[in-house]
């Protein structure tokens, strides 16, 4: 408990706890412990929606993640000081860093019934499917799992020779979609009806 590290994260905590009373968080988290497990859960989630921005851009062909492992002021890492993985942290990387992945998006985040929502898939692809046709499921789900939109569309991927080598990130849909549906939470998915298998969602 003397050591210099301990010392210092010592004094944060204090400092922590102190914020923590000053803003009466345990208005709204169990504990201080509640709190991180719940932060780190959301940093999972917003890792997995920058790597989605990551890879649907054409643009980009590589990404450095600089913060493995949490350094001594700051929490940016996948693992912890002690190198333990965060929770969430590795099914984001899995999935994030997945070769064939959809990056899935609607804008807004938030919206109103029968209010114009922009449905996005972008496929990205790392040398993992062959040249051909795929036929693909796009459908956005309610809270009960139940279907409440749904396009089928294809994906080509067309044959290299003497063509520049295909992008990395492939635009496959983009459309207004309006929806008259109840207040609830809704996921947009995407999977191959045959002949490939991707992550993202």
């Amino acid at each position: 408990e003397r050591l210099e590290d301990a010392q210092w994260y010592r004094d944060r905590l204090e400092k922590f706890l102190a914020d923590w009373n000053r803003w009466k968080l345990d208005d709204t988290f169990a504990n201080p412990e509640e709190f991180w497990s719940q932060s780190i859960r959301k940093m999972a989630r917003l890792r997995t929606q920058g790597l989605n921005a990551l890879r649907s851009n054409p643009n980009i062909v590589g990404h450095s993640m600089s913060g493995t492992v949490d350094q001594a002021n700051c929490g940016e890492g996948v693992l912890t000081t002690f190198r333990h993985p965060k929770q969430g942290a590795t099914d984001a990387m899995y999935d994030g860093w997945y070769p064939l992945r959809w990056c899935l998006f609607v804008e807004p985040v938030q919206a109103y019934r029968n209010t114009p929502l922009t449905v996005e898939a972008i496929l990205s692809n790392e040398d993992q499917l062959a040249p051909g046709e795929y036929p693909v499921r796009l459908q956005i789900v309610g809270p009960d799992s139940k279907t409440v939109w749904e396009r089928n569309v294809t994906v080509t991927i067309a044959d290299p020779k003497g063509k520049p080598e295909p992008p990395l990130a492939i635009p496959v849909f983009s459309e207004k979609v309006t929806l008259d549906v109840p207040a609830g939470q809704y996921r947009l998915l995407a999977n191959f009806q045959r002949g490939a298998a991707a992550a993202g969602r």
